[in-house]
Parts: C-alpha cells; structure tokens; sequence
C-alpha cells in the first residue's frame, strides 16, 4: 500500500500481505480490511515468515553489493593515485 519494503509483512484475511506497521494504521482509523472493505481485527492477520526471510535475505545481499562497490571504488581510486603520483 505504502510502496516501501515491508520489514514485517503480515497476510489479510483477504490473502493480501501488507507491513504490520502500515496495517495498524489502517485499522486505527478504520477496523476494515484495506483490500476487501470486510471487518478485520488485528487477530485476523498472520505474519508471513517465508516474505520476511526472503526480504531480509535481498537487504543483506544489496548491502553485500554495496560494500563491494564501495571497496572497488577505494581501490580504484588509490590505484589512480599511484598512477598520478599522489
């Protein structure tokens, strides 16, 4: 609904999956299911394990991705400056 990564994604009712965070808001204001309009109570929706270990798994992997660009840069970056005699 948000557009952001869910940190906890959690199953509707309706089988949607949403983040728990953004749910309780929704439910705050209105205890409807956001996706079907039926009646939903916090109770009602279940967390989905496998979705929060697969996004868990993408985050680690991006950030995995973005330290070794980072040291590719550094080094190429020191290598330039051998080059340059700095």
């Amino acid at each position: 609904i948000s557009g952001a990564l869910m940190l906890d994604p959690v199953r509707l009712p309706s089988g949607n999956v949403v983040d728990r965070t953004t749910l309780d808001r929704l439910l705050a204001d209105s205890p409807l299911d956001p996706f079907t309009r039926l009646p939903m109570r916090p109770a009602d929706v279940h967390p989905d394990t496998a979705l929060r270990d697969r996004i868990t798994a993408y985050v680690a992997n991006l950030k995995q991705q973005q330290q070794q660009q980072k040291q590719k840069e550094t080094t190429k970056t020191a290598e330039e400056e051998v080059v340059d005699g700095k």
